[in-house]
């Protein structure tokens, strides 16, 4: 059985990190955006790739966000419509809806 993480409020639904390094899934993926359990109900975010960008950097950074809060939450990659559940794997798909 999955642990829910002891440090989620008691009025919470998920918790999410942020950190300032790549991620990486296991040795022979390459970096991932971020990462999510849904069952565990928390996930994690790099904002590594987003260094030293121009001002789109916090809608980046939020597109990231939703789409794993929206992971936690059960929702699956989506490849029938160009939308935020869209699987990013380079940097140049986090553009799409800027």
């Amino acid at each position: 059985m999955i642990e829910i993480d002891k440090n989620l409020p008691k009025d919470g639904y998920c918790i999410v990190g942020v950190c300032n390094f790549d991620l990486y899934i296991d040795k022979e993926n390459n970096f991932v955006f971020g990462i999510a359990d849904p069952r565990a109900r928390k996930g994690v975010l790099s904002f590594m790739r987003y260094r030293g960008e121009d001002q789109k950097f916090l809608k980046r950074c939020c597109r990231v966000l939703f789409h794993e809060i929206c992971h936690i939450f059960g929702l699956r990659h989506c490849a029938y419509y160009q939308c935020n559940m869209n699987g990013i794997n380079q940097l140049e798909e986090v553009y799409l809806f800027i």
